[in-house]
């Protein structure tokens, strides 16, 4: 048997292991298409419309929602998964960077970036080896932070809370254009941006940046305005040394934008009970109710 023969029938044993289940036909054509890590969903952008994201369910290829871009003509270049599929990341090229809570398509956080992302890339890191008492970074904001009221009964904490993956440490990696190069914390918390001017990447492009699984080093390949490429390796100790630190700031930062959230939430509330009253339940009171609130 020769060698054609033998990869031939290589493939052919390989073949017979792989069996199609379904054919659905989609609305549009796809550009790109991003399977959930944990569930049977895929969120995809349409080619003849780089503007919309679309969260589809493998079973049926039903479409669960569409989300429209934050601003007229702005276009998707990239989108990923968390590492545990409840949050999707989109960017675009008006310099945003949004996240996604997968469930309802809700905003639970917005980036503004200083160029265009074209690249996103979101993953865990693994367990750091402790040595000695880290103590002092013992997470009690439980005693300096209040608990987050329900605004709704069905509902025990703020949306950006519950989606967060608290379990370990994730990172989100944005690359870009004029040496853009952002590391994010849970997707929410700015915690490393590469200087733009340093030899490697300035006036080059970002293409793709992917964290190793320590964290002690950032992997970026790079292209010039000639088209040269380029790979780049930082090593990035900080991360990979100071993840309890990390991992603490970054669970202070996440309570305190869902405080926030939670106040403005209450003032909405304030507000349209106040109009209730002004304009619904005591109407010939109006200027009386007016003046005392």
């Amino acid at each position: 048997m020769d060698t054609n023969e033998l990869n031939t029938s290589r493939c052919s044993k390989l073949g017979t292991g792989i069996k199609q289940l379904d054919e659905k036909l989609a609305a549009s054509e796809m550009r790109e298409m991003i399977w959930s890590p944990k569930m049977d969903l895929v969120a995809a952008i349409g080619l003849a419309d780089l503007s919309e994201v679309v969260l589809y369910r493998l079973h049926a290829l039903k479409k669960m929602w569409t989300f429209s871009p934050p601003t007229e003509g702005a276009k998707v270049t990239s989108l990923v998964w968390d590492p545990i599929g409840k949050c999707i990341a989109l960017a675009y090229t008006n310099n945003q960077v949004i996240i996604l809570a997968v469930e309802k398509a809700t905003v639970l956080y917005t980036h503004s970036t200083s160029s265009v992302p074209r690249k996103l890339t979101w993953l865990s890191v693994g367990e750091a080896n402790h040595h000695g008492n880290i103590s002092c970074f013992k997470d009690e904001s439980e005693h300096m932070l209040p608990k987050l009221p329900p605004i709704q009964r069905e509902t025990e904490m703020d949306p950006s809370f519950k989606m967060i993956n608290r379990e370990g440490l994730n990172y989100l990696v944005v690359s870009g254009d004029a040496g853009l190069l952002n590391i994010y914390v849970y997707g929410l918390l700015l915690i490393a941006s590469i200087d733009k001017d340093t030899g490697r990447l300035q006036e080059k492009t970002v293409c793709s940046s992917c964290l190793t699984n320590s964290g002690s080093h950032l992997v970026s390949v790079l292209e010039d305005s000639v088209g040269d490429i380029y790979l780049s390796a930082l090593k990035t100790n900080l991360l990979s040394n100071r993840r309890e630190e990390i991992r603490t700031i970054a669970d202070k930062f996440v309570k305190i934008i869902s405080l926030l959230e939670v106040n403005h939430s209450c003032a909405v509330l304030s507000l349209q009970a106040k109009y209730v009253l002004v304009n619904k339940v005591f109407p010939g009171l109006k200027i009386l109710f007016c003046s005392a609130l």
